[in-house]
């Protein structure tokens, strides 16, 4: 009777997940996510450095699809293979959980974790580059848990290709890569150096990737030119890195955030709708009550398993250094969740109800805190900037954010404006002779500055000072408006003072 509970929990967290994340896409795609789909769409910048292959695997699936179905939106198609992505996550980490000897009735709680922490949840249902290296890396572990146990050299070949290909779809994953590397060189027994020399040797395949790339974009092959495009994104400053007070204050906001989502907006759910407090008390309830079991039980750690325990602590410590020096990048701890099970795996009395209790406070809180709102509701109004972009290309716009309506106009249209400005990076001067230079065009000036509703995220608390006085010194008139979840959202026109 135990073990067809334990297979009825084990299919209801695999298919529950699976369901969840194809049916509640983010109606609020990230800045990336439409300019990874308009890659895909239009068959343009297939190569990006940080994360080389992403959207060259996804512009061949939707070609390969669209040659027998209608083409399909890039963007929801996109959005939909990283959901499968992530369901294969699971049953790959099924395999391993398995192969550690877990306990049946423990799996199905174990993966519940990781399906619903709020890290890898939002990125099954968004497009971004995230969760295909965390498949090819669990996988690379499932090979290295092999290789411990059977000592075959063929396992570590197979783990150090799949550590290696996740490095092609996220440069993040080179930590993944170490962390198995290191733990080939500690494992205890003869051999240390054959199987570090067969788990590096798959590597040379990225290399070899990004040469090809090279030669695809007409770049010369040469060693000066592969270092330079390897590390665009670090030697562009596109990827920022250092330590700040920023770094103390978000990286441990963004390690909880990748279990529970934590956004300005979710405060306001709970003022508007008292209905959300039943879910927010649920969640809470059966957080203290699985922590109350978990921590009741005094866990033992199986020996046997210590080396992959070692390896992916360290895996795990990489990648936290990482984002704190990334200024506490949430989006960098994607993968923790993941790690975190695998982890937990290796240790002998663990409470299946506290497991159960702390899976079942993720699925309720981030479902109708993170995964619901950002599928139900437009946190933003870009695509009200977007269609004035598209129906008048040769204005001027000075925006808070530029970037985001300008990927909306791309994928959309194909087209990017001509002229669009940040508010925090112009003044006054600049302002006016723009005013100025447009009139005398007949072009118009339009504007958002200090007409957005204020929320408070990473986003915001990382950003310059605010725009709100950014157009005291001109004539301004609300040309359009829309409302979002957070608020109004206005588009000025702007004009000198006569």
């Amino acid at each position: 009777m135990k073990k067809i509970t334990a297979n009825f929990h084990l299919v209801a967290v695999l298919a529950g997940s699976l369901f969840l994340y194809l049916a509640f896409p983010t109606s609020n795609a990230s800045i990336d996510g439409y300019t990874y789909a308009a890659s895909v769409k239009y068959g343009e910048e297939l190569f990006h450095p940080h994360h080389l292959l992403y959207n060259l695997q996804g512009y061949a699936l939707h070609r390969a699809v669209s040659s027998f179905f209608d083409e399909a939106d890039a963007l929801y198609f996109m959005i939909g293979l990283n959901g499968i992505y992530a369901f294969l996550i699971l049953v790959v980490l099924l395999f391993c959980l398995r192969k550690m000897g877990a306990e049946k009735r423990k799996v199905p709680w174990l993966l519940m974790i990781a399906a619903f922490s709020f890290g890898p949840w939002r990125f099954a249902t968004e497009n971004e580059t995230y969760i295909l290296p965390i498949l090819l890396s669990v996988t690379a572990s499932y090979f290295w848990i092999n290789g411990l146990q059977n000592r075959k050299g063929s396992q570590f070949a197979l783990s150090g290709f799949f550590a290696a290909l996740a490095i092609l779809f996220h440069q993040l994953h080179i930590f993944w890569w170490l962390g198995l590397l290191a733990g080939c060189l500690l494992l205890k027994g003869p051999g240390e150096v054959k199987r570090a020399v067969v788990f590096t040797a798959p590597a040379l395949i990225i290399p070899l990737a990004y040469l090809l790339a090279l030669h695809h974009l007409g770049l010369e092959l040469s060693l000066a030119q592969l270092q330079q495009y390897a590390l665009h994104e670090y030697m562009r400053g596109n990827a920022s890195a250092g330590i700040g007070y920023m770094s103390f204050v978000l990286t441990p906001i963004s390690l909880f955030r990748s279990f529970f989502q934590v956004h300005g907006y979710v405060w306001k759910m709970l003022l508007i709708e008292k209905a959300f407090w039943i879910p927010a008390i649920i969640s809470l309830f059966l957080a203290i009550a699985g922590l109350f079991f978990l921590l009741k039980r005094k866990w033992q750690l199986n020996r046997t398993f210590l080396p992959v325990a070692e390896i992916h602590l360290l895996i795990l410590l990489l990648t936290l250094v990482f984002a704190f020096l990334s200024y506490g990048n949430a989006e960098f701890l994607a993968g923790i969740p993941v790690i975190l099970v695998i982890l937990m795996a290796c240790f002998k009395y663990v409470s299946t109800r506290g497991l159960a209790a702390i899976g079942g406070a993720l699925l309720v809180w981030n479902f109708w805190f993170g995964i619901w709102p950002l599928y139900h509701f437009g946190m933003q109004q870009d695509e009200m900037i977007a269609r004035y972009m598209m129906s008048s290309p040769e204005s001027v716009f000075i925006l808070e954010d530029p970037v985001r309506p300008a990927s909306i106009m791309y994928y959309q249209s194909h087209t990017a404006p001509l002229s669009a400005f940040r508010c925090e990076r112009i003044d006054s001067s600049e302002i006016r002779l723009m005013v100025e230079e447009a009139s005398v065009s007949g072009k118009a000036v339009f504007s958002n500055c200090g007409g957005q509703p204020q929320v408070m995220s990473r986003a915001a608390l990382l950003a310059a000072e605010g725009s709100a006085g950014v157009l005291s010194d001109f004539e301004t008139e609300v040309a359009d408006s829309a409302q979002s979840f957070n608020g109004w959202h206005f588009l000025y026109t702007v004009r000198n003072r006569q």
